[in-house]
């Protein structure tokens, strides 16, 4: 479970009792469930049990069964796509802010979306109303269960081709590659004595002759 935060101002962000909800649903489905284990990944993991403070009966009961693991270290860099290669399906409580939730797919991961916010402008909504976004958290259990209960894990089941490739239209691992080339060129060029809008004329260019004329054309 990917948490986005939460603000004490409730006015202006997702208050203290909005994520309180998403804990405390989640939290009573670990003590219902003894088949389920849940990872979570608040974004900020330094405050996360002062803003659960209210509820540290039911923490204490989830964390006592050992199946509920926080990932709470201050310094930890580990990313959302790394994280969710650890369990089976991932939930995320933002469709305003989803990065985490697209890296988990990304990364392979099953990923549900929990919208409190009713954001339906996002480009989420045209390819996963009621299939991986939702607006009621019974609504989405009910997927979850259905996930768990049909044991197919595939993306195709959830992600359209379209909705995959305009996140990613390679999902090869090999982004790593291709970034590193890229900046590699762009270094070169700044060696050689290259102005800036040639230099980025000519990463362009070799990007496309290694890669193909992917994301080229978006850029133009």
């Amino acid at each position: 479970f990917f948490d986005e935060n939460s603000s004490n101002e409730e006015r202006w962000a997702p208050g203290y009792s909005l994520i309180k909800e998403d804990y405390k649903f989640l939290l009573e489905r670990i003590l219902e469930d003894k088949s389920l284990a849940i990872l979570f990944k608040p974004k900020k993991p330094q405050t996360i049990f002062k803003r659960l403070d209210r509820m540290k009966n039911l923490l204490d009961q989830a964390l006592a069964t050992k199946r509920c693991h926080f990932f709470i270290a201050d310094n930890t860099t580990m990313p959302p796509s790394i994280a969710s290669c650890l369990s089976d399906l991932s939930i995320h409580n933002s469709v305003v802010a989803p990065t985490a939730g697209i890296e988990s797919i990304l990364g392979g991961t099953t990923t549900f979306y929990m919208d409190h916010d009713n954001w339906n402008m996002s480009r989420l909504y045209q390819y996963g109303k009621d299939r991986f976004v939702f607006n009621d958290w019974n609504k989405l259990w009910d997927s979850v269960e259905e996930f768990f209960k049909k044991g197919n894990k595939n993306l195709d089941n959830y992600y359209s081709e379209k909705f995959l490739n305009e996140l990613d239209p390679f999902r090869d691992g090999k982004a790593v590659y291709r970034i590193g080339e890229y900046l590699s060129d762009l270094l070169n060029g700044f060696d050689q004595g290259m102005g800036k809008e040639e230099n980025l004329e000519v990463a362009a260019y070799n990007y496309s002759k290694r890669w193909g004329d992917i994301m080229i054309e978006k850029l133009k």
